[in-house]
């Protein structure tokens, strides 16, 4: 049960991370990047909990980072958001597989 609440509540903390950094990121100019904030939610999830807990959790952030772009810019072409969403996920994957084979050793 204490697993269980522990892993609750990292989700909880790191969901709450990424709504903030969203309304930062939505609020700031364009001209700062919160690339790696975004980033830190997922790491850290990485690092404390358990693979499918930080996995299940990359397309949420994601999705959170790609609305406060789309928030924040008026995109003419869908596909180009699509684009940025799917590049996103990729290497937001890559580099949480990374972080969780570095935990293994």
């Amino acid at each position: 049960m204490a697993v269980k609440l522990k892993h609750s509540l990292l989700v909880f903390l790191a969901f709450g991370f990424s709504l903030a950094i969203a309304f930062a990121d939505a609020t700031l100019p364009d001209d700062l990047t919160f690339a790696l904030f975004y980033l830190l939610p997922l790491l850290f999830l990485a690092w404390f909990s358990t693979k499918w807990v930080s996995l299940s959790m990359i397309p949420i952030v994601v999705s959170i980072w790609t609305l406060a772009d789309f928030y924040q810019k008026l995109y003419e072409i869908w596909g180009i958001l699509m684009w940025n969403f799917i590049t996103r996920l990729i290497l937001a994957s890559i580099i949480i597989f990374l972080v969780i084979d570095l935990k293994k050793m």
